[in-house]
């Protein structure tokens, strides 16, 4: 997230990459994904808000999100038949 504040209702860009994905795709057939999860400042648990298909061949990816609140933003993504793995999070301001 290179900016991490804004008026609510506005999105946030979200871009990252997920090194693993093409040797994942090459084993598998399958695009791969990311989730890009969402934990409100007031409680509760991250919940996946999107998911994104991973088509670049270098598993990038740049997407606009608008988020409900103020709170923490992670990516998540799976090895195939492996566990989650998450990002570091990156807390976000609506104001």
């Amino acid at each position: 997230l290179p900016v991490t504040s804004t008026a609510s209702g506005h999105p946030l860009e979200v871009w990252g990459g997920v090194r693993p994905a093409r040797d994942a795709e090459l084993k598998t057939g399958r695009v791969q994904q990311v989730r890009i999860q969402f934990h409100a400042a007031t409680g509760g648990s991250f919940k996946t808000v999107r998911t994104v298909p991973l088509t670049s061949p270098h598993g990038y990816f740049d997407v606009l999100e608008t988020f409900p609140a103020s709170g923490l933003v992670r990516l998540s993504w799976s090895y195939p038949n492996g566990p989650a793995i998450s990002s570091r999070t990156v807390a976000i301001t609506l104001r």
